[in-house]
């Protein structure tokens, strides 16, 4: 894979809602939507996957997300082929490279995640927790942080987990693009933190590089790496 690297990123949000106002209209209250769209249409596609918030001041919102292949150079000379109102609305504070863990370093992260998973008989998508107990009932350790410590492990190629907590649970209002038509639906929304232990590098990186669940491209499956 190309070589990885974490971009910062500042968006004036009152400016960025105006400069995509007719792509995602109907979903201007939706903040997911809206910086996605800006940052999509910012860069000329999605060349920040996964990203996530990580803070807000007044009227500027500040993004972290990884990139594959382009410096902070490559990151300027995309955006300088976006309309003038999308390049007045974003700045790029940097894009630095990602320095991969060792094998057996254990470093924390923090997780905002989406964790969907698809019902093949049904064409659905379902909580993981809900459908585990569809599955399974009410058994002993069936708890929401339990089966969500199981679905961020089984996604989570070339690291174990050491420790993990979950921090925060909601169901948030989206609203997505079906076809022609915007639709408004809620979805589960988690917030993890714990240790991981880095079992093969390579491998690491391209989960870093994927991002872990679903809705990756609206800020979420993003995995933030802290020196313990």
């Amino acid at each position: 894979m190309s070589a990885l690297s974490l971009a910062q990123i500042v968006i004036d949000l009152p400016k960025g809602m105006k400069a995509v106002s007719q792509l995602c209209q109907a979903g201007r209250n939706d903040q997911s939507l809206v910086t996605k769209t800006v940052l999509t249409e910012s860069f000329g596609g999605p060349v920040l996957r996964p990203w996530r918030i990580i803070g807000q001041r007044g009227r500027q919102l500040t993004v972290l997300g990884y990139t594959q292949g382009l410096d902070a150079a490559g990151l300027k000379r995309r955006l300088a082929h976006s309309t003038p109102a999308l390049q007045q609305s974003l700045k790029i504070i940097g894009n630095v490279s990602v320095i991969t863990p060792t094998q057996g370093e254990i470093v924390r992260f923090q997780l905002r995640c989406v964790p969907l998973v698809s019902v093949t008989h049904s064409r659905r998508s379902l909580d993981a927790y809900s459908y585990a107990r569809s599955r399974w009932g009410t058994a002993a350790g069936m708890d929401r942080a339990a089966v969500y410590a199981a679905y961020v492990r089984d996604r989570l190629a070339g690291a174990d987990l050491e420790t993990f907590e979950l921090e925060h649970y909601e169901r948030i209002l989206m609203v997505r693009r079906q076809g022609n038509a915007w639709s408004t639906k809620r979805y589960p929304h988690a917030e993890f933190s714990g240790r991981l232990r880095v079992t093969d590098p390579a491998a690491f990186l391209q989960t870093l590089a994927a991002g872990v669940g679903r809705m990756r491209g609206y800020g979420f499956g993003m995995l933030r790496l802290e020196a313990v």
